[in-house]
């Protein structure tokens, strides 16, 4: 990849005017992370409260807990809507838990499998159903293998509603069975939870618990997400832009891969070799013949900087390149579609990139002899902006896709800033590709403050609307 040249004291930031001056928000204390003992305690608090508040045991408890989005408040409302507590307990399946009984006084004939039953080996449910031990275990077993669902399973006599209490899984149930009974429990106090939500980084058993005014959130394993949804943080678009582009993407998928190749064909007509992009940066050489171009739009790189941010446009779709009089409206969404889906993917794809650029950068610290600790944390420190700048880069072409309903000014706003940002990415990216023995440290330090300022900039102009 060949060298640029640019005038240094453009991107040498010492403003003292209020054009570029972000004020970092204030750090909210909305959420905090529970590990899987705090969610134990947390649940059976919770379980102790309701109990002590309507008067019914634990087990009680937590059936009403679980069928109401383990929300004190939901329990109490529909306990104290019904005309009596039994009748709300009856509703539940829950009337008679507490009067399941392991063993009983007489032998009896399993009507499941038809064999004599020592009366010690049967168990009664509350509603009066007895049936053998061995049935119970092969029932509730089987329940087990369909997951969660278990967790509502009824007596095993035909339509009685009566829910299986906790206590017979426990009973019946081998050793490793008892185990995953108790995960599906645990797992239903954040699954059904409105307020908590588990860390989706793989491997991470922490949950984030808030109270609402959080929306994106950090956990302690580095995983950032979206306390709402679930997915990971996705600033400047909302859950719903988020579902419904994963759903188009999932959707068009097909479509979309047979338009999409792995590979572009070099610019140059003179040659018009294949070329495999396998690093974030999109400054491409072909090695062939040495032309350098643009991987997103396959324009000649230096056509981008010419002028500065104002003269890159790769970032923004182009109607009537993209339709000649042979297509159909259909054909000129679909390459609309695929405008903003490629730069989506791209981005990911560069994130990817970088957080293993700053791993193995990590991994090579005890090997460098000429790079000082400060220079060192300067490209760790770039290294981690440019994580940042292309996850939100990825999603503003989510938020692009969808903003055809705003005003040209908003629209062509946006998409000037969003150059900004992503030619300045650009730029920081080719820096920090570089082996970290030639890195130029000044200019790795002099891009991350200003793609940083940028970059908040950008972010905060979105979210409280760019044209207000």
């Amino acid at each position: 990849m060949s060298e640029y040249e640019y005038e240094s004291d453009e991107y040498d930031y010492n403003s003292d005017g209020d054009d570029f001056v972000v004020e970092a928000p204030v750090p909210t204390t909305d959420y905090h992370v529970v590990n899987i003992s705090d969610l134990q305690r947390e649940q059976e608090i919770l379980v102790s409260e309701v109990a002590e508040l309507l008067m019914v045991s634990k087990a009680v408890a937590t059936v009403l807990l679980r069928n109401n989005q383990w929300s004190k408040e939901i329990v109490q409302n529909r306990f104290y809507e019904k005309d009596s507590p039994k009748a709300f307990l009856q509703e539940s399946g829950i009337a008679a838990m507490d009067k399941y009984r392991c063993g009983v006084e007489k032998g009896i004939t399993c009507e499941v499998c038809g064999d004599a039953v020592r009366g010690q080996d049967v168990i009664q449910l509350g509603c009066g159903h007895q049936y053998c031990a061995e049935c119970w275990k092969g029932y509730l077993t089987a329940k087990l293998e369909e997951g969660p669902s278990c967790l509502s399973s009824t007596c095993l006599a035909f339509q009685c509603n009566e829910i299986v209490p906790d206590a017979v899984f426990q009973m019946v149930l081998d050793h490793a069975k008892k185990k995953e009974h108790a995960k599906w429990v645990l797992r239903s106090f954040v699954d059904k939870n409105q307020s908590i939500k588990w860390c989706p980084a793989p491997g991470c058993q922490n949950a984030i618990s808030g109270s609402g005014g959080e929306l994106f959130v950090d956990c302690i394993c580095g995983c950032k997400f979206c306390l709402r949804c679930g997915e990971e943080a996705h600033p400047v678009v909302t859950c719903d832009q988020l579902r419904t582009w994963k759903e188009k993407c999932a959707n068009e998928s097909e479509t979309a891969n047979w338009m999409l190749v792995n590979t572009k064909k070099c610019p140059n007509l003179k040659c018009a070799v294949r070329i495999e992009k396998n690093q974030g940066c999109n400054h491409m050489t072909c090695k062939t013949c040495r032309h350098e171009f643009c991987w997103i739009c396959m324009e000649s790189w230096q056509s981008h900087f010419s002028g500065g941010a104002a003269n890159y446009n790769c970032n923004r779709f182009n109607a009537t390149a993209a339709q000649d009089t042979d297509l159909s409206r259909a054909k000129t969404e679909l390459e609309r579609y695929l405008h903003y889906n490629t730069r989506y993917f791209n981005h990911a794809k560069a994130e990817s990139i970088c957080i293993k650029l700053r791993e193995e950068a990590e991994a090579r610290v005890d090997q460098l002899q000429e790079m000082t600790v400060v220079d060192f944390q300067a490209v760790l420190k770039a290294l981690d902006l440019l994580i940042k700048c292309r996850r939100i880069l990825k999603y503003t072409y989510v938020y692009g896709y969808y903003l055809d309903g705003k005003s040209s000014a908003e629209k062509g706003l946006f998409e000037y800033l969003q150059a900004e940002v992503e030619s300045n990415t650009e730029m920081l990216t080719e820096l920090t590709e570089k082996p970290l023995e030639t890195m130029v440290i000044a200019d790795v330090m002099n891009y991350t403050s200003v793609t940083d300022k940028f970059m908040t900039r950008f972010v905060e102009g979105v979210e409280e609307g760019l044209c207000i």
